[in-house]
């Protein structure tokens, strides 16, 4: 066969080993093979453990069994490889599924993907359209929801034209609240005054005087010119003397009416 066929080993994703199913088969339905060759083919590209199922698949069939059929080959693999409490996951998965951060697209891409483990909830255009809607996000449910659609495909178009409307809206706006906050700056530095300073500014600078206080005295005290003259103050003292001298004798330590002399006198007399 042409091309390069895809081989499958192992994996813990039900999803690749299903996909991995799908897409030889979509190979062997192009080269048209039948039933025995598609098995052949099939089993061809199988490698690791995924070779080691089917060696031991083979062994455990009776010697007179007939012929694998490509249904009986795919319902196998299946079982084998993906494991039925991983589909239920996926299943949950799905019927839980809601649009969240994503955009429309990559909604319904993870739609699409999860939609094959539950087949039965999609199997109508119908539930298709119910089930797409149910899980978009309430703004545009809402607007979808005002009109009945002809298939799912309109609806996912209606979809994404909506929300790309959105977007645009939002833009715009975001654009408009951005001019008005620049010219409200401008304003506010046009009419603030020069001397104004910022408020980090004063606190930073408040923070510096707290700090070097002391030495800015220092310095502004030191670049005073000295004055041209000093006042001098000039203390005029007066000898008084602490002694007692006569006022006759010219003694000393005793006043007039104590002097000796002047009585040893008035004795002679």
């Amino acid at each position: 066969m042409k091309g390069h066929p895809p081989t499958f080993s192992h994996t813990s994703k039900p999803l690749e080993a299903d996909d991995w199913l799908r897409a030889v088969e979509r190979q062997l339905d192009i080269a048209q093979c039948d039933d025995r060759e598609k098995v052949l083919y099939a089993s061809g590209q199988l490698q690791g453990t995924a070779q080691d199922w089917w060696e031991s698949f083979e062994y455990g069939r009776p010697n007179n069994a007939p012929a694998i059929t490509w249904q009986e080959f795919k319902d196998n693999f299946r079982s084998y490889h993906v494991l039925l409490g991983e589909v239920e996951l996926k299943q949950e998965e799905f019927l839980n599924l809601k649009q969240g951060s994503m955009s429309v697209c990559e909604y319904r891409n993870r739609f699409t993907q999860l939609s094959r483990y539950a087949p039965k909830e999609v199997d109508s255009d119908a539930k298709k359209k119910k089930r797409f809607l149910k899980g978009l996000n309430d703004g545009l449910q809402l607007q979808l929801m005002t009109v009945v659609y002809a298939d799912y495909q309109t609806l996912v178009d209606r979809a994404i034209v909506i929300e790309n409307k959105h977007r645009e809206i939002e833009e715009k706006k975001r654009k408009r609240d951005l001019q008005r906050q620049l010219r409200n700056t401008r304003l506010c530095f046009a009419t603030q005054p020069e001397y104004q300073s910022h408020p980090m500014d004063l606190l930073e600078s408040n923070d510096q005087d707290q700090y070097h206080q002391p030495n800015d005295e220092v310095q502004h005290f030191s670049s005073q010119e000295p004055c041209l003259s000093s006042p001098t103050i000039t203390l005029i003292t007066t000898n008084i003397s602490t002694s007692k001298e006569g006022y006759d004798c010219g003694e000393i330590e005793h006043c007039k009416n104590d002097c000796f002399e002047k009585f040893a006198e008035s004795n002679r007399s």
